[in-house]
């Protein structure tokens, strides 16, 4: 999962314009990262077909995503799909701050 996650948030760094290395933009394409694992990760939990997440994005980078969560376990206390949830966006979020990084 780290190394097809390191490798959509490289593709996603090339593509950003030369700009993008200050920090802020740094933090708003992460920040976008973030936000968009998180919202995958919820309809994972939330028990989304497959099929119905995975078309809404084009880009395969996102479209990669989907895949990665739905290998994920299902949880059924909220308890448990919040936190899957989070750690999911925290490692999408960490890895682009990271891939980022290496590219100064």
């Amino acid at each position: 999962m780290k190394t097809a996650i390191a490798a959509a948030v490289i593709g996603l760094a090339a593509c950003a314009p030369a700009q993008a290395q200050e920090e802020s933009k740094k933090d708003k394409i992460c920040k976008k990262m973030y936000e968009t694992a998180a919202q995958v990760m919820e309809a994972r939990q939330a028990g989304v077909p497959l099929p119905n997440t995975i078309s809404v994005f084009e880009e395969k980078m996102y479209r990669e995503m989907v895949r990665i969560a739905y290998r994920e376990p299902k949880f059924s206390t909220q308890e448990y799909k919040q936190r899957s949830i989070d750690r999911y966006a925290n490692q999408w979020a960490s890895s682009c701050y990271k891939n980022l990084e290496v590219g100064k």
